[in-house]
């Protein structure tokens, strides 16, 4: 079948361990919940989606939290197309690192070009918890996302229960379709996807190495 657009996206899943970045994504690909642990460096996942005659991959990247992956940021938002900020809505402190770690993680390792066509998700997870951000901790992240000029939307899920997953992704697929055909320029031919990562990430450590974790899943789905 030949479609009049095809575009492929990388999104990145970025926030504090235990927000639940690894389970929404799991709840979206698998329709399942289950606890993890912290994701040791990163997990990759794609997700093909057909709708208005486009067929879109979404390239999901789901990142460690700690502290110590810190150095791997820049690489995860090189070529980055949407980021959805994770954060627990019953955990304050998550919610806060969003404001003092991850939004100038993103402002230090993005320029303002890139920065400018950047589509940003604010996700409280957890909302099937009592939520202990709020309303003026919101306005206060929204005067600086306003102030920065970020185009970004705010979405409340539960991983665990499923609530808003589906509007989270279909959010996030549609304006990846917008974005594909607005710079559309000519068919892209299928292939492979190539990823090549700095000399100094060594996948051959006896540990794995920060990427010893990585899996991926496939999902095709056709929305009509």
């Amino acid at each position: 079948m030949t479609y009049s657009y095809v575009g492929s996206h990388k999104v990145v899943f970025l926030g504090n361990p235990n927000a639940g970045k690894t389970s929404i994504v799991q709840r979206y690909i698998s329709d399942e919940f289950e606890a993890h642990e912290p994701t040791l460096g990163a997990s990759y996942n794609t997700t093909t989606t057909i709708k208005n005659n486009c067929k879109l991959t979404l390239e999901i990247w789901d990142t460690a939290g700690q502290e110590r992956y810190r150095s791997l940021v820049s690489m995860y938002l090189r070529d980055v197309s949407g980021i959805l900020l994770i954060y627990d809505l019953s955990d304050l402190d998550s919610f806060k690192r969003i404001i003092d770690r991850w939004i100038c993680y993103i402002d230090e390792n993005m320029s303002d070009e890139a920065k400018r066509d950047l589509k940003l998700y604010i996700v409280g997870n957890k909302s099937d918890m009592t939520h202990n951000v709020r309303s003026m901790d919101l306005y206060k992240l929204n005067t600086i996302l306003d102030e920065m000029s970020y185009n970004y939307v705010h979405f409340k899920v539960s991983a665990k229960v499923g609530t808003n997953i589906g509007d989270l992704f279909t959010r996030v697929s549609n304006d990846m379709i917008e974005i594909t055909k607005k710079n559309y320029n000519k068919p892209i031919d299928s292939g492979v996807i190539e990823y090549i990562f700095p000399d100094d990430i060594n996948n051959d450590r006896e540990d794995g190495g920060v990427f010893g974790n990585l899996f991926k899943y496939e999902k095709y789905c056709i929305v009509l």
